[in-house]
């Protein structure tokens, strides 16, 4: 089994119903989003998103990271439509691109409507990079007010860490 698999047994253990995933995703859509960002997905990545195209609804997340108010907080793995269109407004906004890449794809979030925790995979490193975006303070710049922070050498080890929140 992978780490996604167990991660997955360990979330429909604890919840029932809301921390629902979606059903598969098609390989040829997963090639249309690529094709669409101009990137390609990583292996571990696109399986996760054959297993399951991100999560249902709006609901509490099923990965927990520390938020940029230094407490726990549950982010939603994102759908790929999801990632899309956050990678798009991520890497078209002015005020964050002192801290966004076109390396970072974003695959989970606080909030879809209005990002403020990001996990995103760098693709060209590998690493799992959580961005703090919110910006609150109009008289301070936005780059004193906004964060990157790496939270894990790769995917397998992010999924193994939340596995170990779920165990403990």
């Amino acid at each position: 089994m992978t780490s996604w698999d167990n991660l997955l047994n360990e979330v429909k253990k604890r919840f029932v119903s809301s921390k629902e995933l979606n059903k598969t995703c098609e390989h040829n859509y997963i090639l249309e989003v690529e094709n669409s960002l101009n990137l390609s997905l990583p292996r571990e990545l696109k399986n996760i998103y054959l297993s399951s195209n991100g999560q249902m609804g709006n609901e509490e997340g099923i990965f927990e990271i520390d938020s940029s108010y230094g407490k726990p907080s549950r982010i939603r793995f994102l759908t790929l439509d999801d990632v899309v269109c956050l990678y798009n407004k991520l890497s078209t906004d002015e005020m964050y691109s002192s801290i966004f890449n076109n390396n970072f794809l974003p695959i989970a979030v606080n909030n879809i409507e209005s990002p403020i925790d990001v996990l995103c995979y760098d693709l060209k490193s590998g690493e799992m990079i959580l961005l703090w975006l919110l910006v609150w303070d109009l008289f301070n710049p936005v780059e004193w007010q906004i964060e990157k922070k790496k939270i894990a050498d790769n995917l397998s080890d992010f999924l193994k860490r939340q596995l170990d929140l779920y165990c403990t």
